[in-house]
C-alpha cells in the first residue's frame, strides 16, 4: 500500500515493514519546515495504528536525506517563547518516533544535518550509504543556535559526552566513515542497497549498541566526570569564541543539564535555551551570513556542468601559482603547471609535495593521486588544446603577462575561460590585444581565515556572462565563495582593507601603540589586528600596493611618511622576523623600539582609548564600503550589490561574522554617528578621514545602506 500526505510519503512492503520518505520524489532539497513536521507526525500516527513490523525513515532519493530545519524560519523568530514552542513541537514528534514500540531504522543517504540528524537519533539504529555526499552532523552553533529537537540530549547518551561535545560545540559535520567511528551509525551500506539493508535489520530485530567506552561512561554519567568535561569544554569555548558567540555555551549547558536531571527536564531546558539563542543579535547576523553564502552559490547557475571533468592550466610557478595548482589538483582537477624556468617548476612540485606530507588527513595513495594530476612543463604541451580554464599567476610586469597570454591564445579552445590573478591593477588595460576578450576576467583569491576563502571575479566591459558563471562554478568547486566586482583599482576587498590599514597607520601617527590598536581591533571581533596583518603581507609588498592605490584613489589611502621608510630600514614583517612585531619567539611581541627607530614620539595614549580606536578603524572601513556601493563596484547599487559587499567584508576582510557583514552592521549603527565621528577626525587630522557623500545623504534621509542615499 502507498500513502502520500503533503511533504512526506510512505509505503508498506510485503514484509510488513513501512518506508517513510521525508520528501516527494522530485524534491532535490528537503527541509524540515512546519508543514513537513506536521505531515511526518500524522504519518507516524497512521503507521502506528496499522501495526507495521517496523519503519524505515529515508529521504526521497539516495542524493538527499534532509538538510534539517528551514533557516528562513529561524530568521523570522523574534520572541524567545516562539523559539521555545518550535523546539517543543519538534521534540514531541521525535519523541513519538522513539516511543512507537516497533523498530525504526534511519537509512541515511546524502546530507543528514541539524534537525535531520536529531530525527535519526530518535530511531532505533542508523545506517548510511557510501555516497560521497553523505554527511552527518549538528551545525547549529554555526548559525548561533543549538540543536533544539533533542540533539543535546540523545547524542551524549548515544556516544558519550566528550564525543558529543566535540561535534555539537563547533558544529562539526562528519563523513559516513567518521560517523561510524564515532558510533553514530552502525554500518555503511553500498549505494543502492540501503533500503534493502534497513528492511533486513528490522526483520532481524535491530539492537541499540552502546558506543561508549568505560572511560567515557564515567565522564558522561557521573558528576565528577561531567565536571571534568565541563571545565575542559569551557576553556575550549573561551579560546575559540573569544566571548563573541553565546551558542556553544548554551549547548554545553543543555547537554550537562539533561544528564544531571533526566531526559524530560533536559528537553525542556534545551527548548528554553534554543528560545534564548534564536533571538540573539549573533544568531540573526550568522543567519544573514548563511544567506549571503547561499546567494554566492547562485552565481554559478547554468555552469555547474561546465566544471564537471574540467581540465585546467596555471601559468607561473611562483607562490600564487603553487597555491592554485595544489588546490586544483586536490579537488580532482587535472592541471598543467607551466613556467619558463625548469628550476621554478621543480621547486613548485617539491613545495606541493611537502605541503601534502604535512596534511595528516591524506593517505600516501591520496598524495600520489594529487601529484599525478599535475603536469609540470616549460613548454606548451598538446594537452593545452583540452584545457577549459587557465589561471595566469605570473609574478612579472604587465607587458610580460600580455606576452604570455598572447603565446597561448591560439593554442587553447576559444571557449576556455582565462582568469588573471593580479591583486590590485585594473585588468582591462591588459587584454586589448588578446583574442576573445569575452572569456577573460579577474580571478582574485583572498584567504582571510583558514576556513574562509573569497574569490573576486573581476569583470571587464567585454567579459561574458558565461565566463563569469564558469569562474563562479569553479570557485565553488574549489571551496571558495565567489563575488562579482567591476574592474578598477583595488577592486573591492583591497579598497576596503586599504582604508582600514590607512586608519591604523594614522592612529599610530597620533600616538597610539601597535598593541593598543591591534587589541582594539581584535576585541571588536577581527581575527587579528591590522599591524599583524600588514606584517604577514610583508611591509614592502604592502607599501607597493598602498602607493598604487593612493595614486589612483587619492589621499584617503595615504601612507604616512614614516611607513615609507620602514622597508629601507629593514622592517619587512614576518618574512624577516622584524616588522611592527618581532618574530623571534613562538608568540610575536610588538617592537617597542620601532617608534624611536622611525623618529616618532613615544606612545601617549592609554589603553582606555580602545573604544575610540575600534570606532575609528571600523568606521573608516564602513566609509570605503559605502563609497564602493555607491560607485557600483559590486554591481548596480541595490540589495544584491550590498550583499556582495557584506560577504566580501566577512570572507575577504575578516569582518566578524557575528556582526553580519559591514553594511548590515552599519545599518544597525546608523549613518549619523558614523558621519559625526568621521567629521571630527577630518577636522582634527585632515582629508584622509573625509566622509563619503553617501554617508551625509543617508544621515539626512534616514535610508538604509542597501539603498542609494
Amino acid at each position: 500500500t502507498i500513502s502520500s500526505v503533503p511533504c512526506v510519503q510512505s509505503s508498506i512492503l510485503e514484509s510488513g515493514v513501512a518506508i517513510l520518505k521525508l520528501g516527494q520524489d522530485h524534491e532535490a532539497v528537503v527541509t524540515l519546515n512546519a508543514d513537513r513536521l506536521g505531515s511526518l507526525d500524522k504519518e507516524l500516527q497512521r503507521l502506528q495504528s496499522q501495526k507495521v513490523k517496523g519503519i524505515i525513515i529515508a529521504g526521497p532519493s539516495e542524493q538527499m536525506f534532509s538538510v534539517g530545519a528551514d533557516i528562513a524560519i529561524i530568521d523570522q523568530v523574534r520572541d524567545p517563547a516562539e523559539g521555545r514552542e518550535l523546539a517543543t513541537i519538534g521534540q514531541s514528534i521525535f519523541d513519538r518516533l522513539e516511543r512507537l514500540g516497533v523498530p525504526t531504522v534511519a537509512a541515511i543517504s546524502g546530507p543528514c544535518i541539524g534537525g535531520a540528524l536529531e530525527l535519526a537519533l530518535a530511531c532505533t539504529v542508523r545506517i548510511a550509504s557510501d555516497r560521497p555526499n553523505t554527511i552527518i552532523g549538528l551545525p547549529e552553533t554555526k548559525i548561533g543556535i543549538i540543536p533544539g529537537f533533542g540533539g543535546t540530549q540523545r547524542l551524549p547518551r548515544l556516544i558519550g559526552l566528550p564525543k558529543a561535545l566535540s561535534m555539537i560545540l563547533p558544529g562539526r559535520t562528519l563523513r559516513a566513515e567518521q560517523a561510524m567511528n564515532q558510533g553514530i551509525i552502525s554500518e555503511i551500506v553500498p549505494s543502492g542497497s540501503i533500503l534493502k539493508r534497513a528492511e533486513e535489520l528490522i526483520l532481524q530485530g535491530p539492537r541499540r549498541r552502546s558506543a561508549i567506552s568505560i572511560f567515557d561512561l564515567i565522564l558522561t554519567f557521573t558528576s565528577f566526570g561531567r565536571n571534568r568535561v565541563k571545565q575542559r569544554a569551557l576553556k575550549q569555548i573561551a579560546e575559540e569564541t573569544q566571548g563573541f558567540y553565546p551558542a556553544p555555551g548554551f549547548a554545553l549547558d543543555a547537554c550537562l543539564y539533561g544528564l544531571e536531571h533526566g531526559m524530560a527536564e533536559g528537553l525542556q531546558y534545551e527548548a528554553d535555551l534554543l528560545g534564548k539563542a534564536i533571538v540573539t543579535e549573533e544568531c540573526k547576523s550568522l543567519v544573514k551570513v548563511f544567506f549571503l553564502t547561499e546567494a554566492a552559490k547562485s552565481l554559478s547557475k547554468g555552469a555547474r556542468k561546465d566544471v564537471e571533468g574540467i581540465h585546467a592550466a596555471v601559468l607561473g610557478a611562483g607562490p600564487v601559482g603553487i597555491q592554485h595548482t595544489a588546490t586544483l589538483a586536490q579537488h580532482e582537477i587535472p592541471v598543467v603547471l607551466k613556467d619558463s624556468s625548469s628550476e621554478s617548476v621543480s621547486r613548485a612540485i617539491g613545495t606541493i609535495r611537502d605541503t601534502l606530507k604535512s596534511n595528516k588527513r591524506l593517505s600516501e595513495a591520496d598524495r600520489s593521486f594529487i601529484i599525478n594530476r599535475i603536469v609540470p612543463t616549460t613548454t606548451t604541451p598538446a594537452t593545452f588544446g583540452t584545457v577549459q580554464f587557465i589561471l595566469e599567476a605570473l609574478d612579472q610586469p604587465p607587458e610580460a603577462t600580455v606576452r604570455a597570454l598572447l603565446d597561448i591564445a591560439g593554442l587553447i579552445p576559444p571557449t576556455a575561460v582565462v582568469g588573471l590573478t593580479i591583486p590590485t591593477s585594473p585588468i582591462s588595460q591588459l587584454i586589448a590585444e588578446i583574442p576573445h576578450p569575452e572569456r577573460i576576467l579577474g580571478f582574485h583569491t583572498i584567504q582571510s581565515l583558514p576556513r574562509y576563502s573569497l574569490v573576486e571575479i573581476v569583470r571587464t566591459r567585454s567579459t561574458s556572462h558565461r565566463a563569469i558563471a564558469v569562474a563562479a562554478a569553479l570557485a565553488i568547486k574549489l571551496g571558495h565563495y565567489p563575488i562579482v566586482v567591476d574592474d578598477g583599482p583595488g577592486f573591492l576587498v583591497q579598497r576596503m582593507l586599504a582604508a582600514y590599514y590607512a586608519a591604523a597607520l594614522a592612529l599610530f601617527t597620533q600616538g597610539y601603540s601597535v598593541e593598543s590598536i591591534d587589541t582594539a581591533a581584535m576585541r571588536f571581533g577581527m581575527p587579528r589586528g591590522p599591524f599583524r596583518a600588514i606584517d604577514s603581507i610583508g611591509i614592502d609588498t604592502f607599501l607597493k600596493s598602498a602607493s598604487y592605490l593612493q595614486s589612483q584613489l587619492g589621499e584617503r589611502m595615504a601612507v604616512p611618511y614614516w611607513a615609507k621608510n620602514m622597508a629601507d630600514l629593514g622592517y619587512l614583517g614576518e618574512k624577516n622576523k622584524s616588522g611592527f612585531y618581532i618574530y623571534d619567539e613562538p608568540v610575536p611581541r610588538p617592537d617597542l623600539s620601532l617608534r624611536e627607530a622611525l623618529k616618532l614620539d613615544p606612545p601617549r595614549h592609554p589603553l582606555e582609548s580602545e573604544s575610540y580606536i575600534a570606532t575609528t578603524l571600523i568606521y573608516c572601513l564602513i566609509n570605503e564600503a559605502v563609497r564602493c556601493f555607491d560607485e557600483g563596484v559590486a554591481g548596480a547599487p541595490g540589495v544584491e550589490a550590498g550583499f556582495q559587499i557584506d560577504l566580501a567584508s566577512v570572507m575577504g576582510c575578516g569582518f566578524p561574522p557575528f556582526r553580519g557583514g559591514i553594511l548590515h552592521y552599519a545599518d544597525r549603527i546608523g549613518a549619523k554617528p558614523i558621519l559625526h565621528h568621521l567629521c571630527s577626525l577630518e577636522r582634527a587630522h585632515g582629508l584622509q578621514f573625509e566622509a563619503t557623500k553617501g554617508l551625509a545623504q543617508r544621515s539626512a534621509s534616514g535610508k538604509s545602506f542597501y539603498e542609494i542615499g
